[in-house]
């Protein structure tokens, strides 16, 4: 009997050894699977990314060797009009593309985070349209001479379509809230670890000079703290 209860014991850590083992595997192909599909997907982003700037270049250089076309079409007085107002056509374009988020794109207050409200106080729609209305005039590709204007207008136009859309924009705000408080954690890491680094190197210095100085370090240190 009990020969039967030891080898039934053995059979069942046999079995659990067995589960546990196909599950480790299962697990572990469920990891790789999702590894190889995340890779797949950042390379095919990638792609996409690489193509639109290619796109993009392709653009510029066409808009370029048109407008030095037109150029050539006028007189001295309208190229060094044409110079002035390309001038200013490439300020307001790169305004646009360096903005870094939808808010500054349209020359709108970034959202106002009020601690006891779930939501952000920023631009109405009203303000929104308007500032995408004025800006649409300056960048315009018709309008705006600038090698990148077809690239500036599609920025607008999606910093429109988001804040314009109360669903769209409640979830931009959120998300970029979310960059704002991981952006302040980083760089509250940031100090903590330097200030460590720094209160590091003041302690090995004392106790070196402990060391060297002996009883005498102590009036050392406290000659050195009335000082500073």
């Amino acid at each position: 009997m009990r020969k039967m209860s030891e080898d039934k014991s053995i059979l069942n850590t046999m079995e659990n050894k067995t589960t546990n083992t196909l599950e480790d595997t299962l697990e572990s192909a469920r990891i790789a699977a999702e590894r190889s599909r995340s890779s797949r997907e950042r390379e095919e982003k990638e792609r996409q990314m690489e193509e639109l700037e290619r796109q993009r270049e392709e653009t510029r250089a066409r808009r370029d060797r048109q407008w030095e076309a037109d150029l050539q079409k006028m007189n001295k007085a309208q190229r060094s009009q044409a110079k002035k107002k390309r001038l200013q056509d490439a300020k307001v374009v790169n305004l646009v593309l360096s903005s870094p988020d939808h808010y500054k794109t349209l020359r709108l207050s970034r959202p106002l985070w009020n601690p006891w409200s779930s939501f952000p106080k920023s631009a109405s729609p009203k303000q929104v349209k308007k500032a995408y209305r004025d800006l649409a005039r300056k960048v315009h590709p018709d309008k705006n001479k600038d090698g990148r204007a077809e690239e500036a207008f599609d920025k607008i136009q999606e910093a429109y379509e988001t804040l314009s859309d109360k669903g769209k924009k409640r979830e931009y705000d959120r998300k970029e809230e979310r960059k704002r408080k991981a952006r302040k954690e980083e760089r509250k890491e940031i100090a903590v670890e330097g200030a460590g680094k720094v209160w590091g190197g003041i302690s090995t210095f004392t106790r070196i000079l402990s060391r060297l100085l002996g009883p005498a370090s102590t009036s050392f240190f406290i000659l050195g703290a009335l000082i500073v």
